[in-house]
């Protein structure tokens, strides 16, 4: 008798996933090419589509991008029903996506009219409090987040503000952003760094990183430094990043005759030595959706102290990781930092508690982890 063969087992069909991303730096591109690397390990083929000579400006940031989607940084009738268009092409020709997934509002706009068909998935995320102070963007923000099938939000302070503006909190998650853990600093890593960045080893170093707008506050911290000199007159402030308030904050460190003891550094493709070197890293900002950066200050044991604004209170557990101030306040800034430069022994407390606090609930792989199951249910969804 022969021997009967058996069929072969059916395949489970690759889940394909687009990522649309608008105009940025920073944050959210790092937080794409976290994501889509992890993705792509946990079997997801992921491609990503928006502007590519402003998202791919900086080598650095590694992210790649597969389909050039000209976003305008604005709502525009005119560019943005073109770049609908261009989308809409993307998406229909084979092999087909599963998920389609927009980084920020405006990106989720032009996504908005793909995410509709019965076989794509469309899922929004919110990196930021978002501040839509004209009508058309108000109505665009609330038809994208109600067309959207999930909406993932980096905080729960996020969460909120895009419920008030309409999305619907049942299809809604809180999905924090995660960064890797660096290796522990130790003394000899504090004066290597200094030394290979040329600051002094005896000075009080603090490092602020982040796009230069006005949303980040540095003319707050700026406004806090001679405060900080008259207690520590060795005191040096860096702060890591470029953006459209550089010109305007070099003026205000001339006026303010602050040239010895503040360096604007610009844009850094690895700020781990700048972290590595600081006594306290300062996030001043008056409007922030999470506070990335200060989730990698803490993942390599560094105080931070931050704006009591946003996101930033769920990451920061105040005396315990950090210090939390009020906003556009430069004395209680100054008085905030102050207090943690005469306590070594703090400094050394909070570093751990925060290093801890990342390994617990701020990981790379779980919010990977996270976003793989959201993206499957999401195709079962539709299937079903």
């Amino acid at each position: 008798m022969t021997e009967r063969t058996q069929p072969a087992a059916a395949v489970e069909p690759e889940l394909r996933a687009l990522q649309v991303v608008r105009p940025a730096a920073g944050g959210m591109v790092r937080h794409v090419a976290v994501l889509s690397a992890g993705l792509r390990e946990r079997g997801i083929a992921v491609s990503v589509a928006g502007p590519r000579s402003a998202l791919q400006a900086h080598e650095a940031m590694r992210l790649d991008v597969d389909h050039d989607l000209p976003i305008a940084a604005r709502f525009n009738a005119l560019t943005d029903v073109r770049s609908i268009a261009r989308l809409r092409r993307l998406v229909a020709q084979p092999p087909a996506f599963d998920v389609v997934h927009p980084h920020g509002l405006r990106a989720a706009w032009i996504a908005a009219f793909v995410g509709n068909r019965s076989s794509v998935s469309c899922i929004v995320t919110a990196h930021n409090l978002p501040d839509l102070s004209g009508m058309p963007a108000r109505v665009a923000a609330r038809i994208s987040l109600r067309r959207a099938h999930a909406i993932v939000a980096v905080s729960q302070a996020v969460a909120d503000r895009i419920a008030a503006l309409g999305a619907d909190r049942q299809r809604m998650q809180v999905i924090p952003n995660g960064v890797p853990l660096r290796p522990v600093r130790d003394a000899g890593c504090i004066v290597g760094a200094r030394r290979a960045l040329g600051l002094p080893e005896e000075a009080v170093v603090l490092v602020a990183v982040g796009r230069l707008s006005p949303e980040k506050g540095y003319d707050v911290l700026l406004s806090a430094i001679p405060r900080m000199q008259s207690v520590f007159p060795q005191t040096i402030l860096a702060v890591v990043g470029a953006g459209p308030s550089e010109a305007d904050l070099a003026a205000l460190i001339a006026r303010m005759g602050l040239e010895s003891a503040v360096r604007l550094v610009g844009f850094v493709a690895d700020v781990g030595p700048w972290l590595s070197a600081a006594d306290i890293v300062v996030v001043p900002s008056r409007s922030e959706g999470q506070g990335l950066v200060a989730l990698e200050a803490m993942a390599v044991g560094v105080p931070v102290v931050a704006s009591r604004v946003g996101g930033l209170p769920e990451v920061i557990k105040d005396g315990v990781t950090g210090l939390l101030v009020v906003p556009d306040d430069a004395e209680g800034l100054a008085d905030a930092l102050i207090c943690l430069a005469r306590q070594p022994d703090m400094r050394q407390r909070m570093g751990e508690a925060g290093r801890m606090r990342v390994e617990d609930s701020f990981s790379i792989e779980t919010m990977q982890d996270r976003h793989a199951a959201l993206y499957r249910s999401m195709r079962k969804g539709l299937q079903d």
